[in-house]
């Protein structure tokens, strides 16, 4: 007897479990940011451990070779080499400067800090010529570059706004007239440093005239080595533009640089203004900025600064603004309102540039006409930002008269305009002018001081020709 056996039938085949559309999407995604950030284990920002950093503005005269920076922020077990070429810019390929590329090689587990240089030979030129720029494009092996591309910057030459032997009168004249309207609106420009500094070269986009340091707006590393170089770190981004005006740099140090750790902080000027002693008021400005360590890296100052040392110059009328402490009796700060800067010397290396603030009659204006941020009356703000309402007559003696020696005498470089309004009672109120948008006082400022220039020039020719 014979039996048969059915064969078994094959098992069924394994259905692979589907995966919500929404969990798919989310792991592509996943793995689309890990490769767009570089957080892949074999990606190549993890691959690499070294860092160099370029400096990135170098100023040249035309005919000399320009020493472009290169440092190493973070060492690799492997040499890294950096390879670089001029790509472009203003300057023109065979008559500013000829083509040139190379190669670096900073060593094995060299130390952070290792400097080396590139060469960027330029050309003369006879003729008058605003700044050049030159493009360097830098591109390491094996290791990262941290902020910008640098630049080669070939100085303005051969024009008379340049010419430190001519007259001021003439050279500001000759520079005026090359301006085009968007240089002179940055020129008056005041940008605070915590909006440009992580983008630093918005100063040559919008050619800057100066930038400020408010209370509490300092470099990371607050001290005297890290704000020079700061500053000067700013200046070639000023130098980079066509006509390579130096940008000013303001601090508030009413009562000593206050911003600055370590540096001294003197009483506010109602106090020393009571000392009624001009010599040592001044003395107390001195030490607010410390010397210049080492020599200056850009090209002018190293630290040309508006600073505002005992220079509010309003004359309060009320103990209820915040601005009274730092201002004193009319009468008084007219002999010592601004004796102490002596601010233009700035070929000194303890020397800033003297600024008198803030123009004018913001300690004189009404209680209840202030004004808020977005320009309405406030009572939040009832004196602040105000509107001073007087007449002409008592608006020149008593809110101007501080400037006007500050000005004609005492060598103010520099005046910072009033948020505050004036509104003279001469042609009854209700027509209030921005003191930003005033001429008169302005005009009337510069026109004291070029007849005290005249008259001064008249002294000294008598007086040479007398020595004859």
């Amino acid at each position: 007897m014979s039996t048969s056996t059915t064969p078994a039938a094959p098992p069924p085949p394994r259905r692979r479990a589907r995966r919500p559309l929404a969990a798919t999407t989310a792991v592509a995604l996943t793995a689309g940011v890990v490769s767009a950030l570089g957080l892949g284990a074999t990606s190549a920002a993890a691959a690499s451990d070294a860092q160099i950093e370029a400096v990135p503005v170098t100023t040249v005269d035309g005919g000399r070779t320009a020493t472009v920076a290169l440092r190493l922020l973070r060492s690799s077990s492997k040499p890294t080499t950096v390879r670089w070429t001029t790509a472009g810019g203003t300057a023109r390929t065979g008559t500013d400067y000829a083509p040139t590329s190379g190669t670096v090689t900073f060593p094995a587990k060299a130390k952070a800090g290792t400097v080396r240089t590139v060469k960027v030979p330029t050309k003369a030129t006879k003729h008058a010529a605003a700044s050049r720029t030159i493009a360097v494009r830098v591109t390491p092996s094996g290791a990262t570059l941290k902020g910008a591309q640098p630049t080669v910057v070939v100085n303005a030459q051969h024009m008379p706004y340049l010419d430190a032997s001519l007259p001021v009168q003439q050279r500001v004249k000759d520079l005026l007239k090359r301006m085009t309207l968007e240089e002179k609106v940055g020129q008056m420009t005041q940008a605070e440093r915590n909006g440009l500094d992580a983008n630093r070269e918005q100063i040559s986009a919008y050619k800057l005239g100066s930038i400020l340091s408010g209370g509490g707006s300092t470099p990371a590393t607050n001290d005297a080595k890290s704000w020079a170089d700061m500053v000067d770190a700013y200046q070639s981004y000023a130098l980079k533009t066509r006509l390579q005006i130096p940008m000013i740099y303001g601090v508030d140090s009413v009562h000593g640089h206050g911003n600055l750790v370590g540096a001294t902080i003197f009483p506010h000027n109602i106090g020393l203004g009571s000392t009624r002693d001009p010599q040592a008021w001044s003395r107390t400005r001195k030490p607010s900025w410390p010397a210049r360590p080492g020599p200056p890296a850009s090209r002018g100052p190293s630290r040309p600064a508006s600073a505002s040392p005992a220079t509010t110059a309003g004359a309060a009328r009320t103990s209820r603004s915040a601005r009274t402490p730092r201002s004193s009796s009319p009468w008084r700060r007219r002999s010592t309102a601004c004796r102490a800067p002596r601010g233009r010397r700035l070929a000194d290396n303890d020397k800033v540039l003297a600024s008198a603030k803030h123009f004018a009659g913001d300690g004189d204006t009404t209680y209840g006409s202030g004004r808020n941020d977005a320009g309405a009356n406030s009572s939040d703000y009832p004196i602040d930002q105000g509107i001073t309402q007087q007449s002409r007559k008592h608006f020149n003696q008593i809110d101007l008269s501080p400037y006007k020696p500050a000005v004609q005498q005492h060598d103010v470089g520099t005046i910072m305009p009033s948020y505050s309004s004036v509104d003279y009672t001469d042609d009854g109120l209700g027509n209030p002018v921005k003191m930003h948008a005033n001429k008169e006082p302005d005009a009337g400022l510069a026109q004291g001081q070029d007849r005290l220039r005249r008259l001064r020039h008249q002294r000294l020719q008598r007086h040479r020709q007398g020595a004859r």
